[in-house]
């Protein structure tokens, strides 16, 4: 498999890189580097563990669904084969922590009905996002990805201090933002900012649509960040959102309060804040020279 096809395949089925990672037999930290494709150039016994192990997972889901087909009274009792790295569901005989199993177990057989609560039982330090019921792993942000967003919440901080206007107070990740007011989605974008915050009780989560959102995009993430979530914080009332591509060095610039077509900057502009009616602006050439003096 290319990297974008293992991709592809642990999307489809659902595995979080903890899942795959132990399946694979492979550190957690080189699957996230191979599948961002921070790894330039992987050896080939990883990429080839990574894959095998893909397409077992694969082979094993369809073999559970014609069988579930026959026999719904199966769901929840499958196991793996006894190749699979002695991964197994719900049935024991596995070192692999209960979290990663039941994470895993849940993953094929709910996508589409989680809600808020069972978000909210997942574990610190696993990093998901839950949208209109499905849960989509998070991968662990790349240097390039906190720089960036770590640099844009830093500036937007500084000009409220100097500005003196602070009735929009920026937020970076990681904050949850519970976007439609319902059950089924928890997003938490890398930066987002709350103006006219009107006594609202925001200390956990922000209940209803931020003013402005921006993410970073990466190669795991970006299908997800350009179709699902720009959609979905339209759809919500988000009057701003960024979306930066540091692979094109690109920024996409949508105006949703103003019904505007969006607009495309590089790394070599000045960006405006549409909300800050252009008092704030982001200087991405700046950013562009910060990152290779940190990266060289």
């Amino acid at each position: 498999m290319t990297i974008q096809e293992m991709r592809d395949v642990k999307e489809r089925t659902g595995l979080s890189n903890k899942a795959l990672a132990a399946l694979a037999g492979v550190p957690l930290g080189t699957v996230q580097k191979v599948l961002s494709g921070e790894t330039k150039a992987p050896r080939h016994n990883t990429v080839m563990a990574i894959s095998e192990a893909l397409e077992r997972a694969l082979d094993d889901i369809e073999q559970y669904r014609k069988q579930l087909s026959t026999d719904p009274d199966l769901s929840g009792t499958m196991h793996l084969r006894e190749d699979s790295s002695a991964f197994r569901y719900k049935g024991g005989g596995s070192d692999i922590p209960d979290v990663i199993e039941d994470a895993w177990t849940r993953s094929w057989r709910r996508q589409g009905t989680y809600t808020v609560k069972d978000y909210e039982m997942i574990p610190d330090g696993v990093r998901v996002e839950l949208i209109d019921g499905v849960i989509y792993d998070m991968d662990a942000p790349t240097l390039t990805h906190q720089l960036i967003a770590g640099y844009i919440y830093k500036e937007m901080f500084n000009f409220g201090e100097r500005s003196g206007k602070k009735n929009c107070m920026p937020v970076i990740a990681p904050y949850d933002v519970q976007l439609n007011k319902d059950d089924r989605t928890m997003v938490q974008p890398d930066v987002l900012v709350i103006c006219n915050r009107d006594g609202r009780d925001i200390s956990k989560r922000l209940y209803g649509a931020p003013d402005f959102v921006l993410e970073v995009l990466s190669p795991a993430t970006k299908a997800k960040d350009l179709i699902i979530k720009s959609g979905k914080y339209a759809a919500a009332g988000v009057r701003e959102c960024w979306l930066v591509d540091p692979e094109s060095q690109e920024v996409l610039v949508y105006d949703f309060e103003n019904l505007r077509f969006p607009e495309t900057y590089t790394f070599n502009d000045t960006v405006p804040v549409i909300i800050s009616g252009g008092e704030l602006t982001i200087d991405f050439k700046s950013i562009r020279e910060y990152l290779e003096n940190i990266l060289q």
